[in-house]
């Protein structure tokens, strides 16, 4: 049993390394696609307003902040696993500018000298102010994928500097660490409705994905 067991694994093993060349390329091309879907979004210049519980002193005990990403450039890499579920791993390395409105909102952040909003409505009214944000500062990340089933699954989206979990994008993606709330007000949904629409498109991307 033992013998047949090694066999079985063999043969599994041999076949994921055999995917044709034709295929490879598919997998390949495929990604580019998925790279191009995500720069051309952060080229936009996208705003996402989030929710934080940081300031003590908030009447909601929260705070409302919006952060503005620019793009400055992109990469991506396609790489072979020992995984059978997974063959390939793909990521898309960002190079973005960051910032947030720092310098508006009633309330005083106590570990920086910097203000906040206490609820969603207010801060919005703020959006387009240049006078509320701070100077822009890199935020580089990386958006990690893996291919199973003949399509590429979103993963996770990580700092480029330390590879910890990105605390600010993930929202979007429904993943709210270190005290991030989710948005649930109509108005910040509203807002925020571009970012969802992005982070669904890429969630799955298939094969014969390869045209915007």
């Amino acid at each position: 049993m033992k013998h047949a067991f090694i066999i079985v694994l063999f043969s599994i093993t041999f076949c994921t390394k055999s995917i044709p060349q034709a295929k490879q390329q598919q997998i390949a091309t495929s990604f580019r696609y998925l790279s191009d879907t995500i720069s051309t979004f952060f080229k936009a210049n996208p705003k996402l307003v989030n929710k934080s519980m940081t300031v003590r002193d908030s009447p909601t005990a929260e705070d409302i902040r919006i952060d503005e990403f620019t793009l400055v450039s992109s990469s991506f890499d396609v790489q072979k696993t020992e995984s059978i579920i997974s063959p390939y791993i793909g990521y898309v390395n960002l190079e973005l500018l960051h910032r947030f409105t720092e310098h508006c909102g009633p309330l005083l952040m106590k570990y920086a000298d910097s203000r906040a909003w206490d609820n969603v409505a207010d801060a919005l009214l703020y959006s387009d102010a240049d006078s509320c944000y701070c100077e822009r500062s890199r935020y580089d990340v990386k958006f990690w994928f893996s291919f199973q089933d003949d399509k590429w699954v979103y993963k996770n989206i990580t700092r480029a500097d330390d590879n910890k979990d990105d605390l600010i994008l993930a929202q979007a993606f429904g993943k709210h660490l270190r005290g991030n709330h989710p948005i649930t007000e109509q108005v910040g949904l509203q807002f925020n409705k571009k970012w969802y629409e992005f982070a669904q498109k890429i969630s799955e991307t298939k094969l014969n994905k390869t045209k915007k």
